[in-house]
């Protein structure tokens, strides 16, 4: 088993202390300091909505622990079943696309563009993509 698993885990702290990919307004979110918001490149700046005034939900760290929740779940699967058929590698894909489709629902933050009507981030067009391709493959070698 590799680590890939344990990179979306570190990747998105990086993004709750940098300030970025924050969630949706929340009264018991996270306050971010003036002084981040000063550090932010130029044209997050000049979008209001690409700036965190406000306390906004961590969903930074809930995707973290998603990330770790993964790595662990997978790594017990491994130690289990011993199957290193590259299994574990599909699972990862098929479980991090969903949970990517369902988290981004939560998150503001994004200069990436949105499609149908703006209603689905391109994370979550991609995530869908996969997903289909995961349960394809899937289909395809597990036996009925």
């Amino acid at each position: 088993m590799n680590i890939l698993p344990l990179m979306p885990g570190f990747r998105r702290i990086g993004c709750f202390l940098g300030g970025c990919c924050f969630g949706l307004p929340s009264r018991i979110g996270v306050l971010y300091p003036e002084r981040m918001r000063e550090r932010l490149p130029r044209e997050r700046r000049e979008d209001p909505q690409l700036v965190p005034t406000g306390r906004v939900f961590p969903i930074q760290l809930v995707e973290s622990l998603v990330g770790f929740a993964l790595f662990a779940g997978l790594l017990a699967r491994l130690w289990v079943t011993r199957d290193f058929s590259g299994m574990t590698l599909l699972w990862f894909l098929w479980m991090y696309a969903a949970w990517r489709f369902v988290g981004d629902f939560f998150r503001v933050s994004s200069t990436r563009p949105r499609y149908f009507g703006g209603k689905f981030s391109e994370a979550q067009v991609f995530s869908a993509v996969l997903f289909s391709v995961c349960l394809a493959i899937y289909c395809a070698i597990v036996p009925a």
